[in-house]
């Protein structure tokens, strides 16, 4: 007979009465603290999408577009992509001035903490239905009006010392933080860690810049082959997506789990845009898809749409990358 106590069908009765289902209560909670707890750094293998600048062509209001942008960026930051690139589609007709305006607004917005948007944003009408959208809720920004010891925030630097800044991190008041290994001296928002609450004292590292996830960091550029060949000069894996590539099964994604771990600093994952996919592209350029990448893949064979809209492919390849990194 076991002393400690008895089983049901579902569940362990313990013979100090709530004793234990409290103990494990409190186990799960911690449990999931510390998986909540790895979103908050970057991952070890850098992860890169690369869109086409005519990723908001199909949308036709300032409304719609905010909305679409928001789910991409929400995309990127779920599966902690480093980086979103940007790249000019060549079978573009127009030249997309106002959505790259818009884009660099937008994604400027949803980083900056909530707490520091009306300090830091002025009032804009490109921004008008970025409340008409749901936030963005990077673990980042999760942080209470409370101050806890131990937590991260980003802040807004007030005054500059010659060994502390002054902090304005959405407190009651500022944070005096101290500068370990330099303060910044560029940067107006940085990162800190609490140390104090009474009185509000912070830490700031070089460091936290390098492993806290922040959200992904937004590049425009002009030659996609340029930068292409610059990252595969650099280990980065190569991945390019399109309903004519590989289909993706166990075998495969097993096989790229190894080679990622083992041989790559990076993914660079390549999307077609709405109008044309990759191989279209490329040829638009004059250029063959395959030179490039180093494997084209289907993400979503046999699907029961005539169409994937751009923000559904993201997600969905993103999921199986997140899978075997």
């Amino acid at each position: 007979m076991n002393s400690g106590g008895w089983k049901t069908k579902n569940k362990f009765v313990s013979d100090k009465g709530e004793e234990n289902n409290n103990y494990r209560d409190e186990a799960d909670k911690e449990q999931e603290k510390r998986k909540e707890e790895i979103g908050l750094y970057k991952r070890k293998i850098d992860l890169i999408v690369f869109l086409p600048d005519s990723l908001l062509i199909n949308e036709p209001s300032l409304r719609e577009k905010t909305y679409k942008y928001l789910q991409i960026v929400r995309s990127l930051s779920i599966f902690r992509v480093n980086k979103l690139v940007i790249y000019h589609d060549p079978l573009l007709d127009i030249e997309p001035r106002y959505d790259k305006e818009l884009i660099m607004k937008l994604h400027n917005y949803y980083l900056i903490p909530p707490y520091l948007r009306k300090k830091l944003i002025p009032i804009d009408p490109m921004l008008k239905y970025v409340g008409a959208a749901p936030p963005l809720r990077l673990l980042i920004h999760s942080v209470g009006s409370k101050p806890v010891i131990g937590e991260y925030r980003q802040g807004y630097v007030e005054k500059k010392h010659s060994s502390y800044v002054l902090v304005d991190a959405g407190l009651k008041k500022l944070v005096r933080v101290k500068c370990i290994d330099g303060c910044p001296s560029r940067e107006k928002v940085i990162l800190f860690k609490l140390t104090s609450t009474r009185p509000l004292e912070g830490e700031y590292r070089k460091l936290y810049h390098s492993i806290l996830y922040t959200g992904p960091i937004l590049e425009y550029i002009d030659d996609l082959f340029r930068e292409i060949k610059k990252l595969r000069d650099n280990e980065y894996y190569l991945m390019a997506t399109s309903k004519y590539g590989k289909k993706v099964c166990l075998n495969l994604l097993s096989s790229l789990r190894k080679s990622f771990r083992e041989l790559y600093r990076g993914i660079v994952v390549l999307f077609g845009a709405p109008y044309y996919g990759l191989y279209e592209i490329f040829r638009g350029y004059g250029k063959s898809l395959e030179e490039y990448v180093d494997i084209v893949i289907n993400i979503l064979p046999n699907q029961g749409t005539k169409t994937v809209r751009m923000e559904e492919a993201l997600h969905s390849t993103l999921s199986i990358i997140n899978l075997i990194i």
